[in-house]
């Protein structure tokens, strides 16, 4: 960083001289104050000036910064060399990048029209290079794997995150006073800046470096932000206490230059606090919209406030600019598509025309631009599926109809043209409604993991997850055809309600099954309806139908014992069993959990255990609620959704305290209700819930009466109120804001 020297003791003397300029009519302290680097009230602000040399954080630190990335750089580089031979052709290093209509470049992993289809001689086994991770190697490593309950991170993400908290500290005490001198603060914090923007890009420089997807350096992502949003409060709380106590903080605060850091500082703030995890996951809508207002007007205010920040803001701006260029040029591709619905499963097949450009477990978001037929503002929306399909068949994506984006693409799969749901009913044979859609893509997927290189397999999927496994499967099969597949064994786990849920893909496993036949792979799988009224177990064209919750901790078992057999009589090289697992964060723990009590002796003898996750909980779309009566009403409860004591007939146990006057205090974590009606209030501190009569009620801002409870009761609302606008174009039940309303605060009642 040549700048960090001349250039900014140079931005210094001019800040300090505008700032004076601008500020002539105040008093001394006022100029004192902007001379001696006093501008600066916002998030990102930068240093205010002066040119000292304690305001600048010391060099080392990049260095250390640097470092920490060159250790998990090489600590991937082995893997990363491995997946560039991994297989004929050049490997696997150049996959996944970009979609194409046209067949694979290596023919001989073509789709059922090839060899792999009609029988020929299986090639001679020539299986990729093995390297393991560490974590599967060295004992304890599982440990890192290991979910922190409520802070949603893994032991070895907390690891990453206390590195790159202690870095942060020093930055910000070292040879400096934070007490005493609030630029350092606001120096660091802005310098996260193009930190925390690289981390969420999704065409990721950091992620190639260290083999990880987007998604899998979000949490980093989210965990910087907070820290620049840390240090950019100390650099204007310094200030502002500081002005306050001189009584001149109205005056300084009038400088331009300073109220453009407090423009930023407050956007900073405004992404936080619609960055919260419930905001997050249920209206993703909402918290996207939030996050690129934010973002632009603090790059905006930056860009005002200092030359540093104005530098870095550009910088920000640069890496954002570029990935959305390569996602428009490299990774976004417009094609036809049939959309198949399949009513059993309330689901939709999405075929499109791509057949290349993707490996197995990558997932690519999808737009479809002839949702504008059914209404709504569907058609402006993309969201991300797995895809279901190998490179070298059609991609194929399978939808469930869950939220209000999916039922429109349901209901323009069932149009009736004659090659929808009414045409497969008249027998039509070209089943499928054809439009154009727009997909982005790939992304994600197992990184420098190559699965085809270890002595066995477990995949473990549940609900739509499903599409993950059959396309790792359907790759498996492909490459042990080719002789490019180390294991001779796969077990496929499946969780899903009921059978109806399952039917439309059991062909698809027969057919993988009988492909699987001509190769020296050995699929079994596995499928678990967890709400069957069944008890009994069987078996449907070589698939096993287990009408129960699957023992994790036994298969797991299971699978190790059999891999250990194998290794041990020569049958397989000593090169570990991965496990793939795709579902809900339970599924994804409890599969985790199962695996780290694998004795080291056995995870030793077959060369270590490796577990790949891919977890739900990017966008979260909730199925729209039918009307509720009281008698109805649900009342699920868990640790962030509960309902208000007085319409629980469980009166839930909160801290209460006794105020002055005979007065109680309550902690409420949070409320939520499924009335789908207008049962929202809106404005600080007030509240919505269904009335016990069937009709809306809710607390304004004064005081409202309150007969939810057997007595009259006043509530006084203190605190701050989400709601969950519909932001697809729909309202669900009555005309209103939306069914679902959030609470958290305080609440004082007598």
């Amino acid at each position: 960083m040549s700048f960090d020297s001349t250039l900014i003791h140079t931005a210094f003397d001019a800040i300090a001289i505008r700032a004076a300029g601008s500020s002539g009519a105040t008093s001394a302290n006022s100029t004192q104050a902007a001379a001696s680097g006093g501008g600066g009230g916002g998030g990102g602000g930068g240093p205010g000036g002066g040119g000292a040399d304690t305001t600048e954080p010391p060099k080392f630190l990049i260095f250390l910064a640097g470092g920490l990335l060159a250790l998990f750089f090489l600590s991937h580089l082995p893997r990363l060399l491995v997946r560039l031979g991994s297989s004929s052709n050049g490997g696997e290093f150049f996959k996944g990048n970009r979609l194409s209509t046209k067949e694979p470049q290596n023919n001989d992993m073509a789709g059922p029209t090839s060899a792999y289809a009609g029988g020929l001689t299986k090639a001679a086994d020539n299986p990729p290079r093995h390297w393991p991770s560490m974590s599967a190697v060295v004992p304890g490593g599982g440990l890192v794997n290991i979910t922190v309950p409520y802070a949603h991170m893994t032991i070895g993400q907390m690891a990453v995150c206390g590195a790159w908290v202690a870095i942060f500290v020093i930055s910000m005490v070292y040879m400096n006073d934070p007490l005493s001198d609030g630029n350092r603060a606001g120096y660091v914090a802005v310098w996260l800046l193009p930190v925390v923007v690289g981390l969420g890009m999704k065409v990721n420089d950091i992620g190639f470096l260290v083999g990880k997807g987007y998604e899998k350096l979000n949490y980093l992502h989210r965990f910087t932000g907070r820290l620049l949003f840390v240090g950019g409060t100390f650099h204007a709380g310094y200030y502002t206490v500081k002005w306050v106590k001189k009584g001149i903080f109205a005056t300084e605060a009038s400088v331009p230059f300073i109220t453009a850091g407090i423009v930023a500082w407050a956007a900073f703030m405004f992404m936080g606090v619609t960055s919260v995890p419930f905001i997050r996951t249920r209206i993703y809508g909402f918290f996207w919209m939030c996050h690129w207002i934010g973002y632009t007007v603090a790059v905006i205010a930056l860009a005002y406030h200092e030359s540093s920040t104005a530098m870095l803001a550009i910088i920000s701006l640069i890496i954002y600019g570029k990935d959305i260029i390569l996602r428009l040029v490299l990774k976004t591709r417009v094609t036809n598509a049939r959309l198949v619905p399949l009513p059993g499963s309330q689901s939709i097949q999405v075929i499109t025309s791509f057949q290349s450009g993707w490996r197995a477990g990558q997932h690519v978001f999808l737009r479809v631009p002839a949702l504008r037929q059914v209404g709504g503002m569907s058609f402006w929306e993309n969201h991300p599926f797995s895809v279901a399909s190998a490179e070298g068949d059609e991609m194929v994506l399978v939808v469930k109809r869950a939220g209000d984006w999916s039922r429109a693409l349901y209901e323009l799969a069932s149009q009736g043209d004659g090659n929808g749901e009414k045409g497969m009913e008249k027998g039509y044979a070209n089943v499928g409604k054809e439009c154009r859609v727009i997909v982005e893509g790939p992304y994600g997927g197992p990184g420098p993991l190559v699965m085809a290189s270890y002595s066995s397999v477990l995949l473990v999927s549940g609900g739509s997850g499903v599409t993950f496994a059959l396309s790792v499967l359907d790759d498996l099969i492909k490459k042990a055809f080719m002789g490019h597949c180390r294991a001779k064994t796969v077990h496929f786990v499946w969780v899903c309600k009921n059978y109806d849920d399952a039917e439309p893909l059991i062909p698809r496993l027969v057919d993988l099954m009988s492909r699987a036949s001509t190769t020296n792979l050995t699929p079994k799988i596995s499928i678990y309806l967890t709400r069957s009224q069944s008890s009994s177990a069987y078996s449907e064209a070589g698939i096993e139908i287990v009408h129960r919750r699957p023992e994790l901790a036994n298969i797991v078992d299971g699978v190790v014992s059999r891999t250990r057999v194998e290794v041990l009589s020569g049958n397989v090289g000593t090169c570990g069993l991965v496990v793939g697992v795709c579902g809900p964060m339970r599924l994804v723990d409890e599969t985790k959990k199962a695996v780290r009590v694998v004795p080291w002796q056995e995870r030793r003898d077959i060369g270590g255990v490796t577990v790949h996750t891919e977890a739900f909980g990017c966008q979260v779309t909730a199925p729209a609620q039918p009307p509720q009566t009281p008698s109805t009403m649900p009342m699920n409860i868990d640790h962030t959704e509960i309902h208000h004591p007085y319409v629980n007939p469980q009166e839930l146990p909160f801290p209460t305290y006794t105020l002055p006057g005979g007065g109680r205090m309550a902690i409420y974590p949070a409320v939520k209700t499924r009335y789908a009606g207008p049962n929202v209030g809106i404005g600080p501190g007030a509240m919505g819930m269904p009335h016990p009569l069937g009709t809306s009620l809710s607390w304004g801002v004064g005081t409202k009466i309150d007969n939810t409870a057997a007595s009259w009761r006043r509530y006084y609302g203190l605190g701050a109120m989400m709601t969950g606008y519909n932001l697809h174009g729909r309202m669900p039940g009555k005309c209103g804001f939306g069914g679902y309303g959030y609470f958290n605060g305080w609440e004082i009642r007598d």
